[in-house]
């Protein structure tokens, strides 16, 4: 296991929400809720984190606490998310409409660092192989190349099933599949599935259920593409992190064993790649490169 505490600085203290602004933007069916964080003498480059499907603050919030003091960042929340606010209903949320509504932000920033989790990340991913949501520097962390969420049973089932039963449902499916879950894991897991709209997460279930990333698509994918893995859990298999690297024609992978502190390490290299001109690999990834 890797001592983080060698090698990352130390996690700021504060909770996001003290010390940063909230903004919304308005995107096709809704209005994304945009975090920014600015401190008094940024590293160069900002930052655009993307967390993964309905992950609230909390959840990512070790993350957050590298890059604060540090490094300018955003953190977008796209229309998956409670936290966001729907025009009427729910719009559709294809991997590729989630990329499509947080180009609508990113395409106001000039150079900066992308950094996506599970199946944002697979949605920055899709909308690449069709030449969107291109960034001067692009990290990927733990890619989802197939909708699996180990809650369902059967995974096929809950697009079918009505949002409010997939309500009253979730508790109980949720703790059969803790089961599957290392424990350090599970307080991520829990939080993600507490937080979840039972709409939006069906919507998210039918529009994704035929997403395969591993279908040769990604060979179109232009522009460097950082694949980091960190996680091994039945949504973030190691094994798919390789095979998602393999497929871009330009894909770097960074593959560690973590025993704990897999949001703390994203944060780390977020902000490493903050500091770091964009084309040029940071110092703190130069030995561990898999694929090099």
């Amino acid at each position: 296991m890797m001592d983080l505490d060698a090698l990352l600085e130390p996690l700021d203290a504060r909770a996001l929400g003290a010390c940063s602004t909230e903004s919304h933007v308005p995107v096709v069916g809704g209005s994304l809720r945009v975090l920014h964080h600015r401190p008094q003498n940024p590293a160069g480059r900002p930052v655009v984190f993307l967390p993964g499907f309905s992950a609230s603050v909390p959840v990512w919030q070790e993350a957050y606490s590298m890059l604060q003091g540090r490094a300018e960042f955003y953190v977008v929340e796209t229309l998956d998310k409670g936290t966001t606010r729907l025009d009427e209903g729910v719009p559709t949320l294809t991997p590729q409409a989630l990329a499509a509504q947080a180009e609508r932000f990113t395409a106001t920033l000039g150079d900066h660092v992308l950094v996506a989790a599970s199946w944002l990340a697979t949605s920055v991913l899709a909308a690449r192989a069709e030449g969107g949501l291109l960034a001067p520097t692009t990290v990927v962390c733990d890619p989802v190349p197939r909708l699996w969420l180990p809650w369902f049973i059967p995974q096929w089932s809950l697009p079918l099933l009505p949002a409010t039963l997939f309500g009253l449902l979730r508790r109980p499916l949720g703790a059969i599949a803790m089961a599957a879950v290392a424990p350090h894991e599970r307080g991520r897991f829990e939080s993600i599935l507490q937080s979840a709209d039972p709409r939006r997460w069906k919507q998210v279930c039918l529009d994704g259920r035929d997403t395969d990333l591993l279908d040769g698509r990604l060979a179109a994918a232009e522009g460097e593409i950082w694949v980091v893995n960190t996680a091994d859990d039945p949504v973030h298999p190691a094994e798919d992190a390789g095979q998602v690297s393999r497929s871009l024609p330009n894909g770097r992978l960074v593959q560690l064993e973590l025993g704990s502190g897999r949001e703390r390490f994203c944060g780390g290299v977020a902000l490493a790649f903050a500091r770091t001109p964009a084309g040029e690999t940071p110092a703190l990834l130069r030995d561990l490169v898999a694929n090099e």
